[in-house]
C-alpha cells in the first residue's frame, strides 16, 4: 500500500479519492459501462433512448388512446414521436444547451403540442369530421406530445445522473 499523501500534495497521482485511472476517468467526465468508458454525450443519448423506449411502450400499452388520441393512429404517433424526440434532444444537446434550458424547451413544446392536440380534437369532433385542418392539428399535436415527453424524460434522467 502507498503511504498517505501530505495535504499539500493532493494531485492526480497522489489523491485519497482514488487511483490515477479513476481520476483520469473523472477528468474525462465518463463512467464505466460494461467494460468501456462512456462519456457524457453517450450517457445523454442513452438517456434519450431509454426515454424513447418508455414513451413507445406507453403508446403500445394504449396510454395515448386513453389520453385522447384516435385509436387508429395513436400507436404510430407514439412511435414516430419518440424517434423525433430523440432527434430533438440530440439536437439541443449538440447545441450545448444546459439541462435546465433543455428541460424548459421540452416543457414549452409539451404545453404547445398538448394544446394543439386538445383543441384540434375539440374542433374536429365539433365539425363532425369535416374540418381536415383541425384533424391534422390533432394528429400532429400527438406527434409533438410524444417528442416533447421524450425530451422532458431524457432531461430528467440526465439531471438525476448528476
Amino acid at each position: 500500500p502507498r503511504a498517505p499523501c501530505p495535504r499539500a500534495r493532493r494531485n492526480a497521482r497522489c489523491n485519497r479519492a482514488g487511483s490515477p485511472a479513476v481520476m483520469a476517468r473523472r477528468r474525462r467526465g465518463g463512467a464505466r459501462v460494461s467494460g468501456y468508458i462512456m462519456n457524457k454525450s453517450g450517457q445523454d443519448i442513452a438517456a434519450a433512448l431509454l426515454a424513447a423506449l418508455i414513451v413507445a411502450g406507453a403508446a403500445a400499452a394504449g396510454l395515448n388512446t386513453a389520453l385522447g388520441a384516435h385509436p387508429w393512429w395513436a400507436l404510430r404517433a407514439g412511435l414516430i414521436g419518440a424517434a423525433i424526440g430523440v432527434a430533438l434532444f440530440s439536437g439541443v444537446r449538440w447545441m450545448g444547451l444546459s439541462p435546465g434550458w433543455r428541460g424548459g424547451v421540452g416543457l414549452l413544446l409539451l404545453i404547445g403540442a398538448g394544446a394543439s392536440a386538445y383543441f384540434g380534437k375539440l374542433v374536429f369532433v365539433a365539425s363532425f369530421g369535416d374540418d381536415g385542418l383541425a384533424g391534422r392539428f390533432w394528429l400532429l399535436g400527438w406527434f409533438g406530445v410524444s417528442a416533447a415527453t421524450v425530451m422532458v424524460l431524457a432531461t430528467a434522467f440526465t439531471w438525476a445522473r448528476r
